[in-house]
Formats: C-alpha cells, structure tokens, sequence
C-alpha cells in the first residue's frame, strides 16, 4: 500500500490540472455597468442552414407529472426496444430541453430554457435520427430561431454510432442528441474560463433531456466517450471553434 501511494504522488500533473489552474479566478476586477459591455458580449448568434431543407417542429406536449416524481424517477437506460418516438415528442425534447422560453425585445434579449454564462449560449443541437414517425433518417440541425430542424444527410448513421461510440445500444435509440459548443461565443468575454461554463451548460441540458424524457416515458442515456474527430467531421465542424461535446440518446 504505500508504494501504491508513493507511485500515486509522483504521477505527472495531468492536463486538465493545467486547463483547471489556468482558468482559475484569482482576483475580481471592477466589472463595466451592462450598457457599457462592448458589442460582442451582447451579441447572440443563431447558428442555422438556410439552404437545407427545413422542417417545422410541432407544438410541445403538455407535461403535468409531478417535478419531484420525475426528479426521483430518473435512470440512464440503455435497453432501448428499436421503436420509434414521434414528431411531437421529438418537438418536445428539443424545444423544452434547449429552446427558447422568453424572445425578449429582441433576439439578443431571448431567453432559453436552461442557464447560460453571460447569456452568450454557445451550446448548438444537432440530431441523428434512427427511428422517429414521419421523418426521415439522417443528421439534422436544430434551428432554435425557427423551432424547425434542418437535415444536413440523409441515411442511417447506426453504424457510425455503433463504431464510434463503441456502445451498441446507442444503434437502438430512436435518437441521439448531440450537443456541440461555439466556443468563441464564450471564451470572447470569459476567456479560459469560459470553457468551464460550456461543459456546465452540457450539463444543464443533458438533464432537462432526462427530465423529459422521464415525463414522457421515454428512455434516456447520456454518453461522454466518442472519438471526437469523427463526430466533428460528420457535423462539418473541422478547422472551426465548434466541437462536438455531448450525447444524449433517446428511445422507448
């Protein structure tokens, strides 16, 4: 036992001991009043595809469970049976999960449905449908401006989940929600910690997915190892700020 603890104290810092202490607060400066914030803290960007086909998202179903019900209830399930999730459902997770709940005087002043550092939102959604009633299989965008979903390929992607995953029952979802981040949006007023804030809001919506998902009966489980470059590449995000951070997988 002590060599084991002697090996323990000698093991190199990791990076993410660099990332934590470089991102460290270390003192505060005097903050400028909100109506002297330079453009770019207050400026939001809506990311979306006008050329793609756009398709409009249904209203949300009702939710009337019992919060604390829900909150109790909540499980990662895995065991999804290959059935398929409806338009209204899907409309839901996404809207109540990541949408905007409040537009505000103004894009810039909208609200959404999950906290965000700053309000710079940096968090984009996309989806890979497996199994959803009356939509096609492929990759889409979720255009939070729009409440629409913009298909970005076609096919099925199982395959590609499967291999890049290395979990096979992501391949019987009806869904995955993949949660990216500008990251830019952030880092331009916060800088190195900004990143912080981004994985925090990760968080914040991969547990409104839970919730949902938990109030509609639906199956949810989150997956945090993927090979990276490979997602990138699918949502054409190579050479850009925007990375690929989270998955959320959905079914019945």
């Amino acid at each position: 036992m002590k060599d084991l603890i002697e090996k323990t104290l000698k093991i190199k810092e990791c990076i993410s001991d660099k990332f934590h202490r470089n991102s460290s607060i270390s003192s505060y400066k005097d903050n400028n009043p909100i109506n002297e914030y330079p453009k770019n803290w207050i400026k939001v960007n809506y990311k979306s595809y006008p050329r793609l086909r756009q398709i409009p998202l249904p209203k949300t179903k009702k939710l009337n469970q019992d919060l604390g019900k829900i909150l109790l209830s909540r499980r990662s399930l895995r065991n999804f049976s290959n059935n398929p999730i409806d338009m209204r459902q899907l409309a839901t997770l996404l809207i109540l999960s990541s949408g905007i709940s409040t537009k505000g005087k103004n894009w810039d002043s909208a609200v959404r449905t999950y906290p965000s550092a700053g309000a710079r939102y940096p968090i984009e959604v996309y989806l890979i449908v497996n199994n959803v009633k009356a939509l096609e299989k492929g990759v889409y965008h979720f255009n939070i401006k729009n409440n629409s979903i913009e298909q970005m390929r076609k096919g099925s992607h199982k395959k590609f989940l499967i291999d890049n995953t290395g979990q096979s029952f992501v391949g019987d979802s009806s869904c995955v929600i993949i949660l990216s981040a500008v990251l830019d949006r952030t880092r331009i007023k916060y800088e190195e910690r900004g990143c912080r804030f981004i994985l925090m809001e990760c968080g914040h919506i991969a547990q409104n997915l839970y919730l949902i998902s938990e109030a509609m009966k639906l199956k949810c489980c989150s997956i945090g190892g993927f090979v990276d470059e490979k997602f990138n590449n699918l949502l054409d995000l190579q050479g850009q700020s925007e990375k690929t951070m989270y998955l959320v997988t959905i079914g019945n």
